[in-house]
């Protein structure tokens, strides 16, 4: 069984078809909930997928993080449900993200419960491990560690120091008020990526995410981000901060070194 609530349709009603690939592809995406919501929670999930996968976290240890890439080709007019239909295309995201959008969709019906969910991508499967189906996923849910791993080159050197969450950014640019408006994001956006993820003592505590937001600062050439309460599971969220940086690294500002913890 999953590790988390509100994902009991997975054992019955989830169907997935997916091959990753560097080649941009056409993914559907289509969530049933038992009832109509009363604001479009769907759409914010789904941008918020999205957003993940243009800031380079999703593409794991098999794809770059310059590669990854998504956009809505087509969506359903019906935006509060109960039935979700979206075309995206997307680039380089690793199998195991899979895993993070079925358990994020399941809040898509906004307290009324998904009782279906698909994810197929346009390319035919095959037999090597970028090929995966609801089986694959189903067992991901059921194990603590299945998470996206960490992409082994990231660009930059890392030193890793302390024993709380934080990271801290030498660049080789001067901050200006835009980089550091761009830095925040990415700050930001690493909580967004591991929203989901299991803490580290093995369970999730959900609507708690406000106790675990970052506080930022920045000086010349450095930008540092702390949080106060972090406890998901260190290695899985680490992979996805890394990559995330090392996306940040090639198209935004060159990193000098990078301190994380944990």
């Amino acid at each position: 069984m999953p590790i988390l609530d509100g994902l009991e349709f997975t054992q019955a009603s989830l169907r997935v078809r997916y091959r990753a690939s560097l080649d941009p592809q056409i993914v559907t995406l289509s969530v049933t909930t038992q009832g109509v919501a009363s604001f479009p929670y769907a759409q914010l999930i789904l941008r918020k997928l999205l957003t993940s996968i243009n800031a380079g976290s999703a593409g794991g240890s098999r794809f770059p993080p310059t590669a990854g890439a998504a956009i809505v080709v087509d969506e359903s007019p019906e935006l509060h449900g109960p039935n979700y239909l979206w075309r995206v295309r997307l680039a380089a995201v690793d199998p195991l993200f899979l895993r993070t959008m079925v358990e994020e969709l399941r809040y898509a019906g906004a307290g009324h419960a998904v009782t279906s969910m698909e994810i197929s991508g346009s390319l035919p499967l095959d037999d090597t491990a970028l090929s995966v189906r609801e089986d694959d996923v189903k067992r991901w849910l059921d194990n603590p560690g299945a998470y996206l791993e960490e992409w082994p080159n990231p660009g930059f050197p890392i030193v890793e120091r302390g024993r709380w969450a934080m990271f801290r950014l030498q660049l080789d640019a001067q901050i200006t008020g835009e980089l550091r408006r761009k830095l925040d994001l990415v700050a930001l956006g690493w909580l967004d990526a591991v929203s989901s993820y299991l803490w580290a003592t093995g369970e999730y505590e959900a609507g708690n995410i406000d106790r675990c937001m970052p506080r930022c600062g920045s000086s010349k050439d450095e930008f540092s981000a702390a949080y106060r309460d972090f406890y998901f599971s260190p290695v899985p969220a680490r992979a996805r901060l890394v990559n995330a940086l090392s996306r940040f690294h090639h198209t935004v500002a060159p990193i000098a070194l990078a301190t994380i913890s944990p």
